[in-house]
């Protein structure tokens, strides 16, 4: 788990939210915006895409980040790994399809 602190997209609120993630090859942190496969995006991916700058902390680092949501190959390449590592991110793929909704997978560079 990581906690990323956003800045809220319409109050400017510092909100804190715990993720599960992988990391990608050069070591960023990388989150999933699944909300359970849900027919909409968390709110946390809101603030990101209005305020790409966040706060990361994990294991004992923390560090601020620019939030980049990925694409193409490498947002799916990205997904797989997750859900290699839990399962259910396969069944919240196939919830988010049924909502014509493709999970955006961001990808955390320490700034």
């Amino acid at each position: 788990m990581i906690l990323i602190t956003t800045t809220g997209a319409k109050t400017g609120r510092q909100l804190t939210s715990p993720l599960v993630h992988t990391t990608d090859a050069d070591g960023n942190h990388v989150i999933i915006a699944s909300m359970g496969g849900a027919p909409k995006d968390p709110n946390w991916y809101h603030n990101i895409k209005a305020n790409p700058e966040v706060k990361v902390e994990a294991a004992g680092d923390s560090y601020t980040a620019r939030a980049e949501t990925t694409e193409g190959d490498d947002r799916q390449a990205l997904y797989d790994a997750q859900a290699a590592k839990w399962a259910q991110f396969s069944d919240y793929k196939a919830k988010a399809a049924a909502a014509n909704r493709v999970i955006p997978v961001i990808r955390l560079q320490r700034a």
